[in-house]
């Protein structure tokens, strides 16, 4: 007996939501992530947003990376390009 997968159809909000999560995904907790690459840091997140939304990590993936719901999501876009290093900076030494 096959178990039938539960399909999601996206929508807006949905995309909204599962770029939100790459931002809060990587942004540093502490000085010693923000030294790591981004791309070590989001290595194999995409599956458990994906889990958890129901859809593929493919479909995240290309969420995340701006190849599909752009419109929805550019908005979110300046969000994810901080400079860490620049942040620690502010946040560590600027007494």
């Amino acid at each position: 007996q096959q178990q039938q997968s539960v399909r999601v159809v996206l929508n807006q909000s949905l995309a909204i939501d599962i770029y939100r999560q790459k931002i809060i995904l990587m942004a540093p907790t502490d000085f010693q992530s923000s030294l790591q690459d981004t791309r070590i840091r989001m290595k194999g997140k995409s599956a458990k947003v994906a889990a958890h939304y129901g859809v593929s990590a493919k479909t995240i993936r290309d969420i995340w990376n701006r190849k599909t719901w752009i419109n929805a999501t550019a908005h979110l876009w300046e969000a994810d390009s901080f400079d860490e290093v620049k942040m620690f900076n502010i946040n560590l030494f600027n007494i």
